[in-house]
């Protein structure tokens, strides 16, 4: 699972909240520190978190960076608003889904359960660790 905001601590609530799902997560303030640092790996269940901020400035360039890289990694989009605009343009450049902030947690876990039952993950029931 890796996270792409400019805001630490939404990256720093993000990671505490997927943590606690025993999700192991990667943050990143940047594409380019993400792209310099992330390897294709299909064996590991895996999703991109990518805020609206990060994804106007390189998120196109992201998406084929990606696909050059024959990555199949499912790209979440988070969104500071509702913008029909924003939607559209994401889901046609081959995001997954557009979750706005602020995050319903329970939401952003229902996609994450989604995502990883379609890898074939044994990740179909989310459940806080402990």
């Amino acid at each position: 699972m890796y996270v792409i905001d400019p805001d630490v601590a939404i990256g720093e609530a993000l990671l505490a909240l997927l943590g606690t799902y025993d999700m192991r997560v990667r943050f990143f303030t940047d594409a380019r520190q993400f792209l310099d640092a992330y390897t294709p790996n299909e064996s590991e269940a895996g999703c991109l978190l990518v805020e609206t901020h990060s994804a106007n400035s390189s998120g196109l360039s992201l998406l084929r960076a990606l696909r050059l890289q024959d990555a199949i990694l499912p790209i979440i989009l988070l969104a500071n608003t509702a913008n029909p605009n924003i939607r559209h343009e994401a889901l046609k450049a081959g995001v997954i889904d557009v979750i706005e902030k602020p995050l319903v947690n329970l939401s952003l876990l229902a996609r994450l359960e989604q995502v990883f039952s379609e890898q074939g993950h044994d990740q179909t029931s989310i459940r806080p660790c402990g």
